[in-house]
């Protein structure tokens, strides 16, 4: 996992595949100007996923994990905290579907139980396979006394084959 702030970018690409440059170029050109909720093809089997949503408490919040796509969350307005975890306690309530690339997994109280990524617009993280996440958490969820306005999330999640 990478978390970091989206001008920051351009140090780590010596270090990472070509693809991720290309993920990264995609969110440049379209974060201030952001396209309407979908899912835009891009070349290579990447693909972004644009969405808007309210964030959640952790009640009933599954962890996920996939397979054969790296996620590039970057967050264009808003902020949530993800929850990660590389916990060898996993339990799979829903097994992997290869077809959605996801599997789930519940954990009991899972802010003790995992590390919480605050991410403000501006911010990314990369999500590799095997890195159980629960994204679009409220920050005060995790952190009661966290300053951040619950409110609604605009985010980008690029989808880069491994």
């Amino acid at each position: 996992m990478i978390c970091d702030i989206i001008t920051s970018w351009k140090s780590l690409k010596v270090t990472l595949p070509a693809a991720f440059g290309k993920a990264f170029a995609w969110i440049e050109k379209y974060k201030d100007n952001p396209p309407a909720d979908a899912t835009i093809s891009l070349e290579k089997g990447m693909r972004v996923i644009v969405q808007s949503y309210d964030l959640k408490d952790l009640e009933g919040g599954k962890f996920e994990n996939h397979h054969k796509f790296v996620d590039v969350q970057y967050v264009v307005s808003g902020a949530e905290t993800i929850l990660w975890t590389k916990s060898k306690d996993i339990v799979i309530t829903d097994p992997y579907s290869d077809e959605k690339d996801v599997e789930f997994c519940e954990m009991k109280d899972p802010a003790a139980n995992s590390t919480g990524l605050l991410l403000e617009a501006g911010m990314f993280a990369i999500l590799w396979p095997g890195d159980w996440h629960l994204p679009c958490v409220d920050p005060a969820a995790v952190h009661p006394s966290c300053a951040v306005k619950k409110g609604t999330v605009k985010k980008f999640v690029v989808k880069i084959p491994t």
